[in-house]
């Protein structure tokens, strides 16, 4: 038997190991009891720091939440219910487990206040063949590591922008999806100098799974 929200093993009569059952159930309440998630990860990563609970948005643990439940332990994958409410550091907002996405919880505020902007990554995303952009994520910084094909597929945010950084010491290609639709039907090409940057904004349509795509700027150089 489990329980309803977290999934945790109940005791049960003359159960062995009943000492085991009721840690590994405390370490759980005592990491969701704090609603805060860091973020969205692509994939399942290969190490985290004690404390760190991302929402992985791609292969076999889509939609799970991944945590070190005590730094004595591995990584664990938390399977969140239909209703699950968190609040998302990386946006500075809420976000509702809807039994298949992560919707935004939009809030409402006063006219006199100043929205808070999503912190600026402290990195950029190396990658390679093909990227699937998070769902929520409005600022992506993407780094070319070879040619890659987008997809925007699982985007639901209106708005998207994107800075790409071109391989240092190469120039790789970047293939944008068909389901843009580019200002002045202008496809980006991105610039093929070593190390230069190009900056993409994206804008998605309404009652279809198309976007808007416009080029702000090309060929930054340090």
């Amino acid at each position: 038997m489990k329980t309803t929200n977290f999934n945790m093993d109940l005791m049960v009569p003359n159960q062995v190991n009943k000492d085991v059952v009721f840690n590994e159930s405390l370490l759980t309440i005592d990491n969701f009891l704090a609603i805060s998630l860091n973020g969205f990860m692509d994939n399942a990563p290969k190490d985290l720091t004690n404390g760190e609970k991302y929402i992985i948005t791609n292969g076999e643990y889509k939609n799970h939440i991944c945590y070190i439940a005590h730094e004595s332990k591995g990584i664990s994958y938390f399977s969140p219910q239909k209703g699950a409410l968190f609040f998302l550091l990386e946006n500075r907002n809420f976000i509702l487990y809807n039994g298949d996405i992560w919707e935004e919880i939009q809030l409402n505020t006063s006219s006199k206040e100043t929205p808070v902007c999503p912190p600026v990554s402290k990195n950029f995303t190396g990658i390679d063949d093909v990227f699937d952009a998070p769902n929520h994520t409005p600022y992506l910084h993407l780094y070319l590591n070879s040619d890659v094909t987008l997809n925007f597929e699982q985007v639901e945010i209106p708005e998207v922008t994107i800075m790409i950084k071109q391989c240092y010491n190469a120039s790789k290609a970047l293939i944008w999806p068909d389901n843009i639709l580019w200002q002045n039907k202008a496809l980006h090409q991105m610039t093929q100098t070593p190390n230069a940057t190009d900056i993409v904004k994206l804008y998605r349509l309404p009652e279809t799974t198309h976007f808007l795509g416009t080029v702000v700027a090309q060929n930054f150089q340090f």
